[in-house]
């Protein structure tokens, strides 16, 4: 795959991500929405059109789960909290959460429990699913801004997460809060992260989408567009969407129609990074690179002030042994709002390899710290390997 790739510890949603430069403000494309019917029919790609993949039941609960419920007693006390911790021990006591992570794990609540194994949207799913039915209110919650960019062939590739937020949590009986579970191995940086409530049906979009990376990894064009257009029809209004069918148009070497889909997302959202970042490729391919220079001035703000960029910048400068290129970038990510302690560790280990042992040492001082520092705050509870719980208080 060029350009995107399927996520592990995260939702990966297909993004190009280029080194953009100047700052102007955003598009809109009030009538790009004009162009959906024939975007997603598939005359455009194939000659034909190409049916929707069938649609997903993700929060059904199985037999197998109501049995589950009744067994561990969840239902016993009337304090939501209470059920839900005891709802999360019979989960890691089960196994469900000791190394059974797959990164093709795209599954349904009820497919995550049979199998005891998933990646983070179908570890969500079936939370998700076990939470409701023991009368929690639970929902999605999306994490963009994510602390996670990939390399892949070359590129820098931005992830967005996702995750559970439990409302009205009874902390005891007169007093809620919110609750967040987090099926991820690396800590969420919270000053960094931007979380918004999402629906089911986005949920579902998100679902399709992971399945369309699936069948495009398999070489498998018609399926993959199948299940694009079954994320489509779910919510027609999740950006991701668009963002995709553009990267996949870009695949098949149709630079105008991707065009056209990345106009739809940002007719969604004019702040729309991958999209605006989607469009310099498209222009660029279609040889009109001064309206693609626009679109680079209007997406720098975000890769310059994004600390995790430069993080992965300072990946991809170390792994070719650019040591002085990986220092410049780290320092560029910390001098940005959102430490984490991998920048510091990150700087000691591209210090040592340059030989200056003192920055080394207080790089390693830090990257303790401030890893000691999260690990101790009163709001996040760690549950396992993989579920984090943090209980914030109104």
């Amino acid at each position: 795959m060029s350009g995107f790739v399927i996520g592990l510890k995260q939702i990966t949603l297909w993004s190009i991500v280029l080194v953009l430069i100047g700052c102007m403000s955003y598009p809109t494309f009030p009538s790009a929405s004009a162009n959906i019917p024939a975007l997603i029919h598939g005359e455009l790609a194939f000659g034909k059109e190409i049916e929707a993949a069938a649609a997903s039941d993700l929060l059904e609960v199985s037999d197998e789960m109501r049995v589950f419920i009744a067994t561990e007693n969840i239902l016993d006390s009337d304090i939501s909290y209470t059920r839900f911790r005891t709802l999360m021990a019979a989960l890691v006591n089960r196994g469900y959460f000791a190394n059974r992570y797959r990164a093709d794990g795209t599954y349904s609540a009820a497919q995550t429990f049979g199998s005891a194994e998933g990646n983070c949207l179908g570890y969500t799913n079936m939370f998700i699913a076990l939470a409701r039915a023991v009368g929690l209110n639970a929902s999605y919650q999306l994490v963009e801004n994510y602390p996670a960019w990939n390399v892949t062939q070359g590129q820098l590739v931005r992830n967005n997460h996702i995750n559970v937020v439990i409302d009205e949590i009874g902390l005891a009986r007169r007093s809620a809060g919110e609750l967040i579970v987090d099926f991820n191995r690396v800590q969420l940086e919270a000053d960094f992260a931007e979380p918004t409530l999402v629906s089911d049906a986005f949920a579902e979009a998100l679902y399709h989408l992971n399945l369309a990376v699936d069948q495009l990894n398999a070489g498998d064009f018609e399926g993959s567009f199948a299940e694009l257009k079954r994320a489509a029809l779910s919510d027609p209004e999740n950006k991701f969407v668009w963002n995709n069918l553009g990267v996949f148009y870009s695949r098949l070497g149709k630079p105008k129609i991707a065009q056209q889909a990345y106009e739809v997302a940002l007719s969604l959202d004019n702040r729309n990074k991958s999209a605006l970042a989607g469009m310099v490729v498209a222009l660029t391919t279609q040889g009109r690179l001064e309206r693609a220079a626009e679109f680079e001035r209007r997406v720098y703000w975000y890769q310059r002030r994004n600390p995790y960029y430069h993080y992965a910048r300072a990946n991809l400068a170390f792994a070719k042994q650019d040591f002085d290129a990986a220092l410049l970038a780290i320092e560029q990510a910390i001098d940005l709002p959102g430490h984490d302690a991998r920048f510091f560790a990150f700087r000691a280990a591209t210090a040592g390899e340059l030989g200056d042992d003192r920055l080394m040492r207080r790089s390693q001082a830090l990257a303790t710290k401030t890893r000691n520092a999260t690990l101790s705050s009163p709001k996040r509870v760690t549950i396992s390997y993989y579920a984090k719980a943090e209980v914030n208080g109104r």
